[in-house]
């Protein structure tokens, strides 16, 4: 038995409601699934699958931003 556990939350959408977005996913979590049984193809027999996306584009990032970010409330405390 396979235990799955998908958070996706779609932030900035101007409406309480998700369903048209829990619907998209839905369609599409198959994929998901089929990665997952690759190896059982194959003959192993346990198979952990994670995947954790955080992605934002509403402004460029970067790491040394980021960092920047950081230092520059660090300097002001």
């Amino acid at each position: 038995m396979a235990v799955v556990e998908v958070s996706i939350l779609p932030l900035g959408t101007g409406t309480p409601s998700m369903s048209r977005y829990v619907a998209g996913v839905l369609k599409v979590l198959k994929w998901i699934r089929e990665m997952h049984e690759v190896p059982f193809k194959e003959g192993v027999k346990r198979v952990v699958t994670t995947i954790e996306i955080d992605d934002r584009r509403d402004k460029e990032l970067t790491i040394e931003g980021k960092v920047n970010s950081v230092r520059d409330i660090i300097k002001k405390v």
